[in-house]
């Protein structure tokens, strides 16, 4: 969540903004909801249709991996 909001106040400023990947990778990592959360609440990377559907892939990622989890344990 909180990298969302430092990488929209690093765009707007000369700081050092944070990759795309690693955004992507914490989401990954299980920060899906709070991405989505830190995407609306700062308004970062909502009009970027291309960071949306890896996004998106990712959470689909994670729901096919739960489902799996829960299938077989």
């Amino acid at each position: 969540f909180f990298s969302y909001g430092y990488d929209k106040w690093a765009a707007s400023s000369t700081m050092t903004r944070i990759p795309e990947k690693v955004l992507l990778l914490l989401a990954l990592a299980g920060g899906t909801p709070a991405a989505l959360l830190g995407m609306y609440i700062f308004r970062h990377k909502i009009s970027k249709s291309e960071f949306k559907y890896k996004l998106l892939l990712v959470l689909l990622v994670q729901v096919v991996l739960i489902a799996v989890y829960y299938y077989f344990v």
